[in-house]
C-alpha cells in the first residue's frame, strides 16, 4: 500500500467524516487490497473483500 492509499484509508475513518473523499481514490484502495467490485441496482456498488 502506497502513501496515498494509506492517507485515503485514514480519511475514510476520520471523525467527523470528510465530504471531499473521491470514489476513484476509494476504488483504487479497494483494488490494491484485492477486492472485487461490481455494480448493483441503480447507483449501488458491491465490494467483496477477502
Amino acid at each position: 500500500m502506497n502513501k496515498k492509499q494509506r492517507e485515503m484509508l485514514k480519511a475514510i475513518f476520520e471523525e467527523p467524516t470528510l465530504s471531499n473523499v473521491k470514489w476513484a481514490n476509494i476504488e483504487s484502495l479497494f483494488k490494491n487490497l484485492d477486492a472485487e467490485i461490481s455494480e448493483g441496482n441503480g447507483s449501488r456498488i458491491r465490494v467483496i473483500l477477502n
